[in-house]
């Protein structure tokens, strides 16, 4: 089964000067694949991502996820969808750092309103000790360390029991400990719950134990 499907995908951004940043891009991806986006800094891969997120809008072609067509959705739609089907994981955490691991988890799941607070409490409990972070669920998010910081922010992306995961360099700020750590995460996720994982990363051995590469260059697909 599909998870996305994209078709002739083209981007331009218009300043200083019109710069067409993606070419006639079309793909599949399966569910449950975990599937690495490569390329060279400029390619357009992190633009490729950020329309696949649904948060850039501003494109011709069309992109489906989960069998809808998100393409054309108005802009508090798309938010909701977002909330419902995708998890990101950014290069940075993004943490709220004077609030606890624990309160950080259970945000996206409080705002979507489809639990009850002891619900996603418990659910927010057990994605920690998923992640190895028994034992953190109080400390302020600022007083963990890195490594610790990117994996509650992955059970953060996985509150709302999204469908795909996706990822901006995930790991750029791990070191190789923390970087397999991650990886194995993902890949578990993948196989486990059949979510499907995209991951735009400059790490090559990370890529080459993804299931699949899309390589971009000039803003066309190469792989």
């Amino acid at each position: 089964m599909k998870a996305i499907s994209v078709s002739t995908i083209n981007k331009h951004f218009y300043d200083p000067v019109d710069f067409q940043v993606l070419k006639d891009i079309s793909f599949d991806v399966n569910k449950g694949e975990f599937v690495a986006i490569q390329g060279k800094s400029g390619s357009g891969k992190s633009t490729l991502l950020y329309l696949l997120s649904t948060m850039d809008t501003n494109y011709s072609g069309s992109i489906s996820i989960n069998g809808t067509q998100v393409t054309g959705l108005s802009q508090n739609e798309l938010a909701k969808f977002r909330n419902e089907h995708i998890g990101f994981v950014f290069q940075f955490h993004y943490l709220l750092p004077e609030f606890t691991v624990l309160d950080n988890v259970m945000l996206p799941a409080l705002k979507l309103k489809k639990k009850n607070k002891d619900e996603i409490e418990g659910e927010a409990i057990e994605l920690l000790h998923l992640l190895d972070l028994k034992g953190q669920e109080h400390k302020k998010a600022s007083k963990i360390s890195g490594g610790q910081q990117q994996r509650v922010a992955i059970a953060r992306s996985l509150i709302n029991s999204p469908s795909i995961i996706m990822g901006d360099e995930p790991t750029g700020n791990l070191d190789s400990k923390n970087v397999e750590i991650v990886f194995e995460i993902f890949r578990e996720l993948a196989r486990e719950r059949n979510q499907t994982i995209i991951a735009v990363t400059h790490d090559d051995e990370f890529a080459a134990n993804c299931d699949r590469i899309i390589e971009l260059s000039d803003g066309r697909l190469i792989r």
